[in-house]
């Protein structure tokens, strides 16, 4: 059966205080025949869907052999000034100006790398890396913004991914099974003092901080293999407190998890359909 990738936006009507740009409200997506592993490319759009642009146009990314709808939607990351985006392909992590289309690969192929996130002040960006771990196991590094002085914040025999930085750098939210069942963690900025927020049966995963940091939005499902039936976007105080569920979707295939409008008020997310 061929399967659909929807884009979505989730108006909440939250206080005010990706992969929304912070600047130019833009959003970035990869769209393409998710038939075919290689077949998929780098858009950007008007928050409203109008003005779409390809900035890869070659069919350049990939996704692997068991992939899941949260590896395509959370291989994006804006720089902070909207000027570039950092992005997955293969192995590897690239940099892209969104202006000239020039790429710099960031890790050259040193172990298998995805999940990038810029920091706030646009100095480094903070990526999840199976380098130097265990075959079965994902750590979370942190490099600068060239690529260059890998740094490895998380060691663990688990998986740690998804990493991404508080609005105020001082912070990185992270999904672990480091515990068992895949859930929520912060931590600080150099690796040191991890804490689990949930803890449940489902699988919490793939958090992303709102613009004022008061705030993580996350998805949720069954904690199988494949994750393709009733997973749902979630929202909770950055302490872990006050857990509100924001949709149910009980008849999509998937959910490619959230991410933040600019002033705080919507979050878009994907579903796989079909």
């Amino acid at each position: 059966m061929m399967r659909t990738a929807v884009l979505c936006a989730l108006c909440l009507m939250l206080p005010l205080g990706s992969a929304f740009a912070q600047l130019t409200g833009k959003i970035a997506y990869i769209s393409g025949r998710v038939t075919f592993y290689n077949a998929l490319d780098i858009h950007v759009m008007d928050p409203d869907g109008s003005n779409v642009v390809n900035l890869t146009d070659s069919g350049e990314i990939s996704v692997d052999p068991g992939w899941t709808p949260r590896d395509i939607s959370f291989n994006l990351s804006w720089s902070p000034d909207g000027r570039k985006l950092a992005y997955k392909v293969g192995r590897d992590i690239f940099s892209i100006d969104l202006e000239s289309r020039a790429r710099v690969n960031l890790t050259n192929g040193d172990g298998f790398n995805k999940s990038p996130s810029w920091s706030p002040n646009g100095a480094k960006i903070v990526f999840m890396s199976t380098i130097i771990t265990a075959p079965s196991g994902g750590n979370i590094f942190v490099m600068n913004a060239d690529g260059s002085n890998r740094v490895q914040l998380t060691e663990t025999t688990g998986i740690d991914g998804h990493p991404q930085w508080s609005p105020d750098g001082s912070k990185i939210a992270f999904h672990s099974a480091r515990d068992g069942n895949v859930g929520i963690y912060v931590m600080n900025a150099d690796g040191s003092s991890p804490r689990r927020l949930t803890d449940d049966e489902d699988a919490d995963m793939n958090p992303v901080w709102s613009p004022n940091g008061s705030r993580i939005a996350f998805d949720s499902g069954p904690s199988s293999a494949s994750r393709l039936n009733g997973s749902n976007i979630f929202v909770m105080n950055s302490d872990g407190s006050n857990i509100i569920q924001l949709t149910s979707n009980e008849s999509f295939d998937a959910l490619a998890g959230p991410t933040w409008s600019p002033d705080g008020t919507t979050i878009a997310y994907g579903l796989i359909v079909g």
